[in-house]
């Protein structure tokens, strides 16, 4: 599979031709993978239903009855086998089958002769690296979805289709197509529920000017919040799409559906653009906490400073090797003998009134 890195298609794992390579070409990048990937294939009705779990090398591609609604979900591409049988069976594009192996591809739709391409991403787990690639091939009768990994996306979208008395048995394509899209959309929220939590974790901590690494803790989640926006960016330009452009497999019931579904893209960009806000005030407020912590040190630093002065002046002025002897002003004061003391009580005293000048100015 594609390493998953943190900007999808701008990754720089992502698989390309070599220059000058025809395009369309189907290259394997993984010939070293071993284990084939898991095919799930349904059909359905009102009043019928069917679901076989197989292999890549016994698609029974000849059973799919042309009266019924087909779903073929392969987990994991590893290998040209599924998808030059899929390809040959449905008749797919050369171009739209690169795609799906040169994984890393914005959020898109396409058109074809008689059905359309969609690229769309799973969000799993928590990290900004667990997202890989959806290929959706969208037909009268059937949709196939590719996912680079077996994550198990769609399994409540599977269940619904186990119970006869729900909508989706009554529906086509269409409405199957706008289920799948809705399952990947909805995987943001819990990922954009993480990031509050961190966000929240870290306004907590802030205040406390023990954690060094807030900064850093904030440029990650920013860093996230950008590659989330880009998704989510594009994944409304697909659905904006699929609405104007009049696909010819929607009906008109299914442009609701998928005004909601538009509607959820449209918060979670605002609810990106919040925490975005949020990042760059935890930021600022670090940094803000920080200089008053500076200030307060240098603040402190300087009263002491200003205490010694006078006191670094006066030890000073005694520790002038003059002979008191030769004359009467050459510090006779040396020969007092309670010299020393009233040097010391002089000290103490000066140290006090000043600090109480500073403390009566609110200095400190």
């Amino acid at each position: 599979m594609q390493e998953k890195g943190h900007a999808p298609w701008l990754n720089q794992h992502r698989h390309y031709h070599a220059p000058g390579t025809a395009p369309g070409t189907l290259t394997n990048y993984h010939p070293e993978c071993e284990t084939p990937p898991k095919v799930t294939m349904i059909q359905y009705g009102q009043d019928h239903f069917s679901e076989k779990t197989v292999t890549s090398t016994e698609l029974p591609l000849a059973e799919l009855r042309d009266d019924m609604i087909s779903w073929i979900n392969v987990e994991g591409i590893c290998g040209l086998e599924t998808l030059s049988a899929l390809g040959e069976h449905y008749g797919f594009h050369p171009l739209s089958m690169e795609d799906v192996l040169n994984s890393g591809q914005h959020p898109k739709i396409e058109r074809f002769d008689d059905y359309y391409f969609l690229v769309m991403y799973l969000l799993s787990g928590q990290s900004e690296r667990d997202t890989s690639q959806v290929s959706i091939f969208w037909g009268k009768d059937y949709i196939i979805t590719m996912e680079e990994e077996e994550e198990g996306a769609f399994e409540l979208v599977r269940s619904r289709l186990r119970n006869p008395k729900t909508k989706i048995r009554e529906m086509g394509s269409d409405y199957l197509a706008y289920c799948i899209i809705d399952a990947l959309v909805d995987r943001f929220f819990p990922r954009m529920e993480a990031l509050r939590e961190e966000l929240d974790q870290i306004e907590e901590n802030i205040f406390s000017l023990q954690d060094n690494r807030i900064i850093e803790k904030v440029h990650r989640i920013k860093m996230k919040l950008l590659v989330l926006g880009k998704l989510v960016w594009g994944i409304q330009e697909l659905i904006d799409g699929i609405q104007s452009e009049e696909v010819e497999l929607t009906t008109p019931n299914i442009n609701l559906y998928l005004r909601d579904c538009y509607d959820h893209t449209v918060q979670l960009s605002h609810t990106i653009d919040n925490y975005r806000e949020i990042s760059n005030g935890l930021i600022d407020t670090n940094l803000s906490l920080i200089s008053s912590q500076q200030n307060e040190v240098i603040k402190v630093l300087t009263i002491i400073a200003t205490i010694f002065i006078p006191l670094t002046f006066i030890v000073g002025v005694y520790g002038m090797n003059f002979n008191p002897l030769a004359g009467p002003l050459n510090m006779p004061e040396l020969n007092w003998p309670f010299g020393y003391a009233a040097v010391w009580i002089v000290m103490i005293l000066l140290s006090l009134g000043m600090v109480y000048y500073f403390r009566r100015r609110k200095w400190f």
